[in-house]
């Protein structure tokens, strides 16, 4: 079953390949619902609302049976958690939507042998990141407020050096100062 795009939420930052870089999205997502004075609990349903379509109450049970929402399509994770697909954000959030429901150990079990997410495999790396998050967070090892900064050094991916700007006109590459050919020649 193919996930939509949420019409109101389209993700914004592009990765130098042109496509939108999903794990920047989840980061500026958790930094705008991190609401001081927040209890861990609501914090994780806000974002498994947000950005995967995970809804509170019993409809949220739906929603965390057909996998959510792919509300932050995209890149932009670390290599073993990117398998190519864009729904690594969706399966994070999720994951982290359903221990602050079920709890750690039946949500990894879940993953594993229900949904068949191999430990080693980057779905299963996201899972023990997703459980790691919502863990710390309700065991209050994790601020709200650090969460944001805890998830982009877990997930996202190094950004890319910028392109070095090509040499000026009439110049030689190797020459770094123009002025030390003209001193070299009066030698």
């Amino acid at each position: 079953m193919t996930r939509a795009t949420h019409p109101i939420r389209p993700a914004h930052t592009t990765l130098p390949s042109g496509g939108p870089d999903a794990c920047a999205e989840l980061v500026r997502l958790a930094r705008r619902e991190a609401v001081p004075g927040m209890e861990p609990r609501a914090y994780l349903r806000r974002l498994g609302h947000a950005g995967a379509g995970i809804r509170p109450g019993l409809p949220g049970l739906y929603d965390l049976a057909r996998a959510g929402d792919n509300r932050l399509p995209g890149g932009g994770f670390r290599p073993p958690l990117d398998d190519g697909t864009r729904g690594q954000a969706r399966h994070l959030l999720g994951i982290a939507a359903c221990v602050e429901r079920f709890g750690a150990r039946p949500t990894w079990w879940v993953s594993v042998h229900i949904r068949r997410d191999r430990p080693t495999s980057p779905d299963g790396r996201l899972t023990d990141i997703g459980i790691a998050f919502a863990s710390r967070l309700l065991g209050g090892e994790l601020a709200i407020a650090d969460a944001p900064a805890w998830l982009e050094a877990s997930l996202c991916a190094e950004p890319a050096p910028p392109p070095a700007p090509p040499p000026a006109p009439g110049l030689d590459v190797e020459d770094e100062n123009p002025f030390a050919r003209h001193v070299a020649r009066r030698d």
